[in-house]
């Protein structure tokens, strides 16, 4: 299962820990990396940020509310492409999802309700045929019926 920040999560952490940003500053680790490019308020990031992973690629952009990830947030493979777009509430996801394989083509699409799977997903092979074995109704997480 693709997730989004699936071994970058870190980075998010981070982002709440960050402070003396200002207006489209770029921050940087110790070591001189980027690690997020973005706006306070006060010790709050507020609005769109995108934040880097330790090679300084873009790992994720999105929108942030006192601090936390709001809004479409999106999440992306170390070549760039595009591997999770997923709606948070807060931090956690909430509404639709959609996850990529590296070079392009759909994984899964469905919603989320309080951060787990919840209602109809479709998945797909790495050959673009509807994986039937994961396909289907989900409720709190858990696949219901088959």
């Amino acid at each position: 299962m693709s997730s989004l920040g699936r071994g970058r999560g870190v980075l998010l952490v981070m982002l709440v820990a960050l402070s003396g940003c200002e207006p489209g500053h770029l921050e940087r680790a110790a070591d001189g990396h980027r690690t997020g490019y973005g706006r306070r308020i006060g010790n709050l990031a507020e609005g769109r940020w995108t934040l880097f992973d330790e090679r300084g690629a873009r790992a994720f952009t999105g929108g942030l509310s006192e601090g936390m990830p709001t809004g479409i947030w999106k999440s992306f493979h170390a070549d760039g492409a595009l591997q999770e777009q997923a709606v948070l509430l807060r931090g956690v996801r909430e509404g639709p999802a959609v996850t990529f394989r590296p070079h392009g083509s759909r994984e899964s699409s469905g919603s989320y309700r309080n951060g787990v799977r919840d209602g109809a997903w479709v998945f797909w092979t790495p050959a673009g045929e509807v994986d039937v074995a994961q396909t289907g109704a989900y409720l709190g997480g858990n696949r219901v019926g088959r």
